[in-house]
């Protein structure tokens, strides 16, 4: 039975007893002859034809009578399913029972439980309207209300968006981030002197300006003046390599950077025109310029990794950024009484919601540097200090700033949504939710890419039952359309994630042909293209979607994507290596670590080879373990066999500590990085530190 986006309920009845009559047509064919002629692939696990029965049983049900004897009806329980899954209807004076009989290696009573009732929900809506559509069934569940985006939303522009919220309350917080309160009016000072400046230096429309900056509000002063001037911006992070930088602005063509003076020995060695972050409150009006943009004119362009080695640039417009910054607004109720935290760095997606989300809508951001070296239990204070109503972090985060002991002063009380996204959020991230916050607060599970920001949610009470050990993805967001498309090409209910809608990215900056093979174009898309995001996906029985993982190499460390072929080849590049691969290897559950595994004709040491790869690479894409490969796994095409690399063995330590305060720190190293012993000599990020562990560390070690 073939579903078409018109086939309304009456329709597919006719469908479904058109199909049946014609089957019945030939009731006398063998089985055996059948399975002959049609030839399936075969698999001793599963039926030859179908895995899938349905059978309605609606004859007359006769009582049987025998002289002498009373007879009456037993239920059988049978342990044996002939098929994956068999559902058996029948039909009698009370009403319709249904009977579920299933495979017990492939679902579970619970999977059997959601799919009964979403069955149900199917049932009540074809009963309610004969003549509708079935696209209208939204699967059961809880679906996402119905939005309406905010007005700025359709603003020419994101800085006309931004100056309307200047314009009606001047005096509103608008930024904090533990140095500064800066009122809208001071903040927009700030981007206007930034905007000036870089028009006088001959930035135009459409030219990448990078910005060089911390995590505090002088960054957003200069992020919001290089958009003023209606220039894109192109964050570098400070903590990269050189190397790392540079490569961004020659892949980017970046003409002017905008830097505060603590960077300014850096901005220096890029030898671009340099425009400084003016903030002194001296009392100047300095007017906006006045630079006419349009929806489609680029707003920012950030970099992902990429699978060539150079960094991918993900291009933005005005309008995308209003759209998904709209559709998030809108689904979290946010308005100028919230506070908005700020954990992301500025290059990635996650603050764009963050920086905009608050600052179109007249709330406040409150910007927090997770890697000042703050411990947890002082950033959450700071968060509670700040009357934080809306938390949004990756689940690392989420669970290095809520999972450890915190001090019960830390009042969370004001926290109404809290918004995990950039990694698989498990059950348990739910049940530290119901912990730490109040009753009233809602879990937002939410899935996004750089190249669609805000594509899925799922909102969860304190009190919603979560079955399975990972949270749904949940539903689009307003008016964006998602599907599943299968390996043949065919929407399916297990497949590729593919997005359409308002606000998708504008493709790859230099790369029209992968742009072309990501963004499909189709005319009955809404937006007029499908995104391929590359991850796989089923429909779970109550509508919402789950994640099932990558369909290619690529994987997410600690929110951030990784494209192996990228850390690969730098890898290569090192002299003395033969052949490198790089492959995610988990320590434990939830502490993921990057592996390098390398072959070398010389005696290359893997000191030698992360020290290549630090001179290139960020911090987060250099592996933390290594693994010296004789022979390599292979599939029987001849390619590497990922799936067969073998686990990192850590070397017997040969030296120990000698004091007590070595004990005591190698102690408290060995705790936290999951080891058996930490020789005195060895370095807490070769060991797989990160920023994260030493900000725990350091709390540890201060108690």
């Amino acid at each position: 039975v073939g579903l078409t986006a018109a086939t309304d309920v009456r329709g597919l009845l006719a469908q479904v007893r058109q199909t049946a009559l014609d089957a019945y047509a030939h009731p006398d064919v063998p089985f055996e002859k059948l399975v002959e002629v049609v030839n399936p692939p075969r698999d001793r696990s599963r039926n030859p034809l179908v895995q899938v029965l349905f059978a309605f049983h609606n004859q007359p049900r006769a009582e049987l009578e025998l002289d002498g004897l009373s007879v009456c009806s037993e239920q059988l329980d049978s342990d044996a399913a002939k098929f994956d899954l068999s559902v058996h209807a029948a039909e009698d004076a009370s009403g319709l029972s249904i009977a579920f009989n299933y495979d017990a290696a492939l679902f579970g009573p619970t999977a059997i439980d959601e799919l009964a009732n979403a069955f149900f929900d199917c049932l009540h809506f074809m009963v309610a309207d004969v003549a509708g559509e079935l696209t209208a069934w939204r699967g059961g569940g809880e679906a996402l209300a119905e939005l309406s985006l905010p007005g700025w939303a359709g603003a020419p522009d994101v800085w006309s968006a931004f100056a309307a919220v200047v314009a009606r309350a001047p005096t509103a917080l608008a930024v904090t981030d533990g140095r500064v309160r800066w009122s809208y009016g001071a903040l927009a000072e700030y981007a206007c002197r930034v905007a000036q400046a870089l028009v006088a230096v001959g930035v135009v429309p459409g030219a990448r300006v990078g910005l060089l900056a911390g995590h505090d509000g002088g960054a957003v002063a200069g992020l919001l003046g290089i958009v003023q001037a209606g220039a894109a911006y192109v964050v570098l992070d400070a903590a990269d390599p050189a190397g790392r930088r540079q490569a961004v602005i020659e892949s980017l063509g970046v003409e002017v950077l905008v830097s505060e003076g603590r960077h300014a020995q850096q901005a220096a060695e890029l030898s671009l025109p340099v425009v400084s972050i003016d903030t002194r409150a001296d009392g100047r009006q300095t007017p906006p310029v006045s630079v006419p943009c349009a929806q489609d004119d680029l707003v920012y362009v950030l970099t992902t990794s990429g699978t060539t080695g150079t960094p991918k640039g993900v291009m933005q417009s005005h309008g995308g950024l209003l759209a998904q910054v709209g559709r998030y607004v809108a689904s979290l109720e946010i308005s100028a009484r919230d506070v908005l935290s700020g954990l992301a760095g500025l290059g990635y997606d996650a603050a764009v919601q963050d920086v905009f989300g608050a600052l179109l809508s007249g709330a406040a951001l409150h910007l927090a540097d997770l890697r000042a070296g703050v411990a947890a239990d002082a950033q959450v204070a700071s968060l509670a200090a700040a009357g934080v109503t809306v938390v949004h972090a990756t689940p690392t985060v989420y669970r290095h700033l809520f999972g450890g002991e915190l001090d019960c002063r830390h009042g969370l009380e004001s926290v109404r949504r809290v918004v995990l996204g950039g990694e698989v959020a498990r059950r348990s991230d739910f049940e530290l939710f119901r912990t730490r916050f109040s009753d009233t607060a809602v879990l937002v599970n939410g899935y996004g890419l750089t190249e669609c920001t805000v594509g899925l949610q799922w909102q969860a009470a304190a009190t919603t039952a979560v079955r399975g050990e990972s949270l749904p993805l949940g539903r689009p967001v307003g008016s964006l359309a998602v599907r599943l498309v299968d390996e043949a090409g065919a929407e399916s209910w297990l497949g590729e994630i593919e997005l359409a809608g308002p606000g998708l990215a504008l493709g790859y900056w230099g790369d029209a042909a992968q742009t072309a093979a990501r963004f499909i174009a189709d005319a009955g898309a809404p937006g007029g293209r499908w995104y391929r995001t590359g991850d796989w996906g089923w429909r779970r029985p109550d509508g919402t979607l789950g994640y099932l993982g990558r369909r290619d190499g690529q994987v997410q460390l600690r929110g951030r994507r990784v494209e192996p072929g990228e850390v690969e080849s730098v890898l290569a590049g090192c002299p003395g290596v033969s052949a490198v691969a790089v492959a995610m290897h988990e320590r434990a559950a939830g502490d993921p670590q990057l592996v390098g595994y390398f072959s070398t004709d010389c005696g290359v040491l893997p000191e030698t080879l992360a020290a290549h790869a630090r001179q290139a690479l960020p911090a987060a894409l250099v592996p933390t373990a290594w693994v010296v490969l004789a022979e390599w796994p292979r599939t029987a095409s001849g390619k590497v066999d990922r799936a067969a690399l073998p686990a990192p063995v850590r070397e017997v330590v040969a030296s120990r500590p000698r004091t007590t305060l070595e004990q005591t720190l190698a102690g408290l190293w060995a705790e936290l990085l999951g080891l058996e012993a930490v020789a005195p000599h060895e370095d807490f990020f070769a060991l797989g530190g990160h920023s994260l562990l030493a900000t725990r560390l350091i709390a540890r070690i201060r108690d």
